[in-house]
């Protein structure tokens, strides 16, 4: 599968210095930002995984959104608050998504040890963002900070850790 749309949005390209619209091209698992010369801007991939969240006595399963472009990972409210692990902010906030227009509310935290991801266990514990108007498919969107922290890779089959069992180091 492959489609392409032009986004009318200002967006500078790093090789050609252009500020212009941009072409999105959406494959299988990725979506690549070029600029009208075809220069590749930014490449997001992503894809599901199962994942096992525990918190206190309560474990759910689930399968997750586990996208390179997000700069967080998120939790939907209904799941934090079905896991009993949900702490307000006092001010809530807002964090732009990949639509144009499309923002979350995030309203509070979730720190959640005894995560398993595609059937690893993540050492220590796991800050997610609870957010109260994630899409109604997703419940959990697994962001760049933990993709990296468990050096996931993206196989034909999915998402994965590259090593197991994930190993954190401070370099």
């Amino acid at each position: 599968m492959k489609e392409e749309r032009i986004i009318r949005d200002e967006i500078t390209c790093p090789r050609c210095g252009r500020v212009s619209a941009y072409v999105e091209v959406i494959k299988d698992r990725s979506i690549e930002l070029l600029c009208l010369k075809r220069h590749l801007i930014k490449k997001v991939v992503f894809g599901k995984a199962e994942v096992e969240l525990s918190y206190g006595e309560k474990r759910i399963k689930l399968k997750c959104l586990v996208d390179t472009g997000a700069s967080r990972s998120v939790i939907s409210k209904k799941l934090a608050n079905e896991l009993r692990c949900f702490l307000p902010l006092r001010k809530p906030y807002e964090l732009g998504t990949a639509e144009k227009e499309g923002r979350l509310r995030i309203v509070g935290s979730c720190l959640l040890e005894g995560v398993v991801f595609q059937g690893a266990e993540v050492p220590g514990r796991i800050l997610f963002e609870v957010a109260e108007n994630l899409r109604e498919d997703v419940d959990l969107v697994v962001g760049r900070p933990e993709i990296d922290a468990w050096d996931v890779i993206f196989t034909p089959k999915g998402p994965r850790p590259r090593r197991v069992p994930i190993k954190f180091e401070i370099i």
